[in-house]
């Protein structure tokens, strides 16, 4: 019995000694080496950011396309599928879109309440025109140096499509809750350059252009990019709103006029190897039975077809196919 006590009396002590070796150092506070450290965040979005493919890197943001619904109405919400982008600034690399325009922190426009899909849509698409240089005048876009005394009422556009661009799942766990309008080439089609100031001092890249396949415009004549061999490359549509105050002469004359500022050249057929073209034409008047007339205004290279948009081109080489 006695060596039983004392067998069970040492095991007794043994585990007070391995309890205490244990415990003692949590009572002096439990040391580790280091320390934590937040993650870094990237910083939002901003105007003239531009937009790459996830691919560049960790994605930051997704960017969402619009749906059209069976009633014509956009659709922006949250169940849509976005894709992963990367947010910043622009470089060399080709880009599939750019910032022109940014909602309050909060999501919503200042004032306002959270814009319906139809009306961020038309706020997005303003946003991108005067992003690229484009003056808004009540309904319409025109350059900035428009004339008043001008017979034809211009209304100059991009070939564009825009999107809402979105803070990632990641971002929005930590409480960012921006949103961003995004204007790309049709298709997300990467381009390089950039659509800033195209009108006002830049160069329109080739994928926002608006070129074809005709030296007429007729309901047979094809779209094409206008990166790509075309004949024809849009400067505006325009009214007339009364034939009977001008003559076709300065119909014709405001359209190479407003050639010549969009290309950036005082002579906007380049010495003849350009023609300046209005459609129909303004003198034919056997055609027309009402006071006002809808044109268009383009230009076409005189014998040779175009792989470039002439928008903002200057002195520099007219980009003719090879």
């Amino acid at each position: 019995m006695v060596v039983m006590d004392r067998r069970l009396i040492g095991a007794l002590l043994v585990a007070v000694v391995l309890a205490a070796a244990i415990s003692v150092p949590a009572w002096g506070g439990l040391r580790i080496t280091g320390r934590g450290v937040a993650i870094e965040l990237p910083a939002d979005p901003k105007v003239g950011d531009c937009i790459f493919d996830a691919s560049a890197g960790v994605a930051t943001a997704v960017l969402q396309q619009p749906r059209s619904s069976a009633t014509a109405d956009i659709n922006f919400d949250q169940s849509l599928p976005g894709i992963p982008v990367v947010a910043g600034p622009c470089n060399d690399q080709p880009v599939i879109g750019e910032v022109v325009a940014m909602i309050s922190q909060s999501g919503r426009a200042p004032g306002r309440s959270v814009p319906s899909g139809q009306d961020f849509a038309q706020r997005c698409r303003t946003a991108a025109l005067e992003y690229a240089g484009l003056e808004q005048m009540d309904d319409r876009f025109t350059l900035t140096d428009q004339q008043v005394s001008d017979p034809v009422t211009w209304n100059l556009s991009i070939h564009t499509e825009t999107s809402r661009l979105l803070p990632s799942p990641l971002l929005r766990s930590a409480g960012r809750a921006w949103s961003a309008c995004v204007a790309s080439a049709p298709g997300l089609n990467p381009h390089h350059g950039t659509l800033a100031a195209a009108y006002r001092g830049g160069e329109l890249p080739n994928e926002f252009g608006t070129c074809w396949d005709s030296r007429d415009v007729t309901t047979a004549m094809r779209s094409v990019g206008c990166g790509d061999a075309h004949v024809a490359e849009l400067v505006s549509m325009g009214t007339v709103h009364d034939r009977s105050a001008t003559t076709p002469e300065a119909i014709r004359n405001s359209c190479s006029g407003l050639a010549a500022r969009v290309i950036g050249r005082t002579d906007p057929t380049a010495g003849g190897r350009l023609v300046v073209q209005v459609s129909p034409d303004p003198g034919d008047t056997i055609r027309y039975t009402f006071p006002s007339l809808e044109i268009v205004c383009y230009v076409m290279p005189d014998d040779h077809s175009l792989s470039g948009s002439l928008v903002g081109l200057r002195d520099q080489p007219l980009p003719f196919t090879t």
